[in-house]
């Protein structure tokens, strides 16, 4: 078998949609369809302002490049944040939100394979694609296919690929920690033998008591016998590194996709005009046509749910003439 882990450590952040971004592109959209001779407003380019996650313990889980280039980084505190990046933007981490953008992408991602692991707990998506290489050829063809897909959606990933699910899902959190990204399903166990002990998946406590061992990289934790281990740190750890192993094939629910097509964006501040509104609507409604096509269905109607902070919901429902698929049509109707 042959997995993609794909690591999404920006879901959260890479799901806002900034409003003033939002008015800026969708002018920009509105005089692509001016006469000949006319001259429309290009829409302004504006650099990335710091933005960031924080947790409930106030510490950063997420940031963009314009916050990374401040020196801000993972586990900073707020207030150390702040004092380092001037207009600093910040939300509270929504796992919600990041639990229902994945279940999207896990819908977007089964077109590429029908074989798709969610994992809620590391923002992971897991595709066994072995199955698609009579289709593509090899495993870089395949890979540079699902890259194409996903750079449509503006969305920070990391990638891994490996014999085993959880191999790859380790591989493609760490990817930063490693010299370069592991695409080579024969170079996965060595990739992993390179990573600190701190990136498994254990207790603080036990990478410290394996660090007190001398054992500063999962290598040196590989070479210990299981029997050693089992006695000296339990026979759970031992069970977890067996699940590293490129043979490894642990049981994992499988993602089946959804017989209706629902999609959210959410945005950084509120909407004040409803130029803001669309832009993000065509994303979303681009998404749908795809959705269609995949399934060879069509549609007479669409309803959008507009959400206000304090949770009123307004919708607003339209209807076409005749079954549609074309999102510049459904687009021209809600306009």
């Amino acid at each position: 078998m042959l997995w993609l882990a794909l690591h999404f450590p920006n879901l959260h952040l890479n799901s806002l949609v900034c409003t003033a971004s939002a008015i800026d592109e969708n002018s920009a959209c509105e005089t692509s369809h001016v006469d000949v001779g006319h001259i429309g407003r290009e829409a302004s380019v504006q650099e990335p302002s710091p933005s960031i996650v924080i947790n409930v313990q106030g510490e950063v889980v997420q940031l963009n490049s314009a916050a990374l280039a401040a020196g801000i980084h993972k586990g900073m505190r707020l207030g150390t944040a702040s004092a380092m990046a001037e207009h600093l933007h910040f939300v509270c981490l929504d796992e919600a939100l990041e639990h229902k953008k994945l279940n999207e992408l896990a819908a977007y991602c089964y077109a590429l394979s029908s074989d798709v692991v969610l994992r809620y707990q590391h923002g992971c998506l897991l595709i066994e694609f072995s199955g698609m290489l009579k289709l593509h050829g090899d495993v870089a063809s395949y890979f540079s296919t699902v890259q194409g897909a996903l750079s449509e959606l503006s969305l920070d990933v990391q990638y891994a690929v490996a014999p085993s699910a959880l191999l790859a899902e380790l591989l493609a959190r760490y990817q930063p920690v490693l010299s370069e990204p592991c695409l080579d399903p024969d170079q996965a166990s060595h990739a992993l033998m390179t990573l600190p002990v701190a990136c498994l998946d254990v207790s603080k406590k036990m990478v410290k008591q394996l660090e007190r061992l001398g054992l500063a990289r999962i290598a040196d934790v590989q070479a210990l016998p299981h029997a050693e281990l089992a006695m000296r740190l339990g026979v759970e750890c031992v069970d977890y590194l067996k699940q590293l192993s490129p043979t490894a094939q642990p049981i994992l629910k499988r993602f089946k996709p959804p017989e209706h097509f629902s999609l959210t964006v959410s945005f950084e501040a509120e909407v004040q005009t409803t130029s803001a509104l669309l832009f993000p609507i065509k994303r979303l409604l681009d998404s749908l046509e795809r959705f269609l096509r995949q399934s060879s269905q069509t549609i007479q109607s669409v309803e959008c749910l507009l959400c206000t902070r304090a949770q009123h919901v307004q919708r607003v429902k339209v209807f076409s003439a005749h079954p549609e698929v074309s999102a510049q049509h459904w687009h021209n109707l809600l306009r």
